[in-house]
């Protein structure tokens, strides 16, 4: 099995926490892994809002996508404000049915192609 390189950045700023993920592809272990981080950055910091944006090459297969989307609601993300920023078009049917099922199962959050817009909506009340 092939080893997956990324890098992870967190800004922190008053009202939110920004994250950023730069990898040629992620598994769904490591997917976790990154989703587990920012909950606990969350976590430590009292934050209810993020702005988690990814630069990935190769996208998670479909089944993928469900579980990752899935595994939030048990990493305590019911009661956080997403916008997850993911500026690859091709990858924007599977990041919107990540939305879905997130929204199905009781987050709130909403994708982006564009982080000035994710920014603006996630900093409104």
């Amino acid at each position: 099995m092939a080893t997956t390189t990324y890098e992870v950045k967190f800004v922190f700023h008053p009202e939110y926490l920004y994250t950023h993920v730069f990898a040629e592809g992620l598994s769904l272990n490591t997917s976790h892994d990154r989703w587990a981080e920012v909950a606990d950055e969350l976590r430590v910091l009292s934050f209810k809002k993020v702005l988690f944006a990814v630069d990935i090459i190769k996208q998670m297969n479909l089944l993928d996508v469900f579980q990752a989307a899935s595994d939030l609601v048990g990493m305590g993300f019911t009661g956080i404000k997403i916008a997850f920023v993911n500026p690859n078009p091709s990858h924007y049917n599977n990041t919107k049915f990540a939305e879905i099922v997130g929204d199905n199962r009781g987050m709130y959050g909403k994708i982006f192609q564009d982080a000035n817009e994710a920014k603006s909506w996630l900093l409104k009340t």
